[in-house]
């Protein structure tokens, strides 16, 4: 039984090497663009990932490392289920001729003819609809047809350049990180791992200010009990020079 996953907005995306001499492809399929790319990036360069040693990702280490690959989305369904994406992502398995998934998204089964079997249609009032573009309709057909209009193509294009864009990175103190430099300056008036972090260096240099103050002392001490300890000495030569 499957889940019970929303696969109204399933996105097919494909895996190349941004050097056009590496013609090795990989196909997936997957509802959260985002979320997908950042697993794949994990997975191919944390030693520690269960995925890290497979053909992929071995592959992309290989060939210029992660950032010599590009991520990028094929096409858009509305499919009802796991199963229909993963026949989605079969078709493009084949039409592109990819060669570093693992296993075969989904491995049709013959289709059995059965003779005198008459199949009757449902009516369905099943709704085909594109997230990006706003656009809902209930042929299928018409559905296609929007797919590879060139303001659809814009769009996947644009997303495309957005998820490759490589974003800078906020980092505090205190470990939050965050995306936009607004929200990280606000953080840091507020931040007591900061207060936390100054009042320690100014402890530290207090600290060392009095280390060197009881140096300085004792340095002091040592050379007045030197100087004390020569004028005894030179006292008692003379005293023993009076006695002879």
């Amino acid at each position: 039984m499957e889940d019970k996953v929303d696969y109204s907005n399933t996105i097919i995306y494909k895996i190349s090497c941004k050097d056009t001499s590496v013609t090795d492809l990989y196909v997936g399929h997957t509802i959260n663009f985002v979320q997908r790319q950042l697993a794949h990036k994990y997975s191919c360069t944390n030693d520690k990932s269960s995925n890290h040693s497979c053909k992929l990702y071995q592959t992309i280490r290989q060939n210029g490392g992660w950032n010599n690959w590009t991520m990028n989305i094929v096409n858009f369904f509305n499919c009802a289920s796991k199963t229909e994406a993963r026949e989605k992502e079969q078709e493009y398995y084949k039409s592109l001729g990819a060669n570093l998934n693992s296993v075969e998204p989904l491995s049709i089964k013959p289709k059995i003819k059965c003779k005198n079997k008459i199949v009757m249609k449902e009516p369905t009032s099943q709704k085909y609809t594109c997230n990006i573009c706003k656009y809902s309709t209930s042929r299928k057909s018409q559905y296609d047809r929007h797919l590879s209009t060139s303001k659809h193509k814009s769009k996947i294009t644009l997303l495309n350049n957005i998820s490759n864009t490589k974003t800078k990175e906020y980092k505090c103190v205190c470990g939050k990180i965050y995306r936009y430099d607004s929200g990280y300056y606000r953080h840091k008036r507020t931040c007591n791992k900061k207060n936390v972090c100054e009042n320690k260096e100014v402890n530290l240099v207090s600290m060392y200010n009095e280390l060197k103050q009881v140096m300085c002392d004792i340095l002091k001490n040592v050379k007045q009990i030197k100087t004390e300890s020569s004028n005894d000495t030179e006292k008692n030569a003379i005293f023993n020079n009076d006695n002879i």
